[in-house]
């Protein structure tokens, strides 16, 4: 497996990275996340979805755009509306 792009994902209530792996020929990508809480110095954060530790996740979909979009849902589902996201992948080709 090869690191295809990094992601930071800031939302309401936590601050997430995203990184999507190359499998191979193929094979579906695969991507990776772990989230940490936001400080409590923020007047955003919601309160009905407080993160009040780490978490982590990870899925697969032969799609890139489909595997995005899915992290996207799923990292809001657990952390609140998503805010930001920056690429930080060294490379930015698809």
């Amino acid at each position: 497996m090869s690191e295809l792009k990094t992601y930071v994902v800031e939302t309401t209530n936590a601050f997430v990275t995203l990184a999507v792996l190359e499998q191979g020929k193929r094979r579906p990508y695969h991507a990776e996340y772990i989230g940490t809480p936001r400080f409590a110095e923020y007047s955003e954060i919601d309160d009905s979805k407080q993160v009040a530790e780490e978490f982590d996740g990870h899925l697969e979909d032969s799609h890139f755009e489909a595997l995005l979009a899915a992290c996207h849902r799923e990292i809001a589902e657990r952390a609140g509306e998503i805010i930001n996201i920056e690429d930080t992948s060294s490379s930015n080709e698809n």
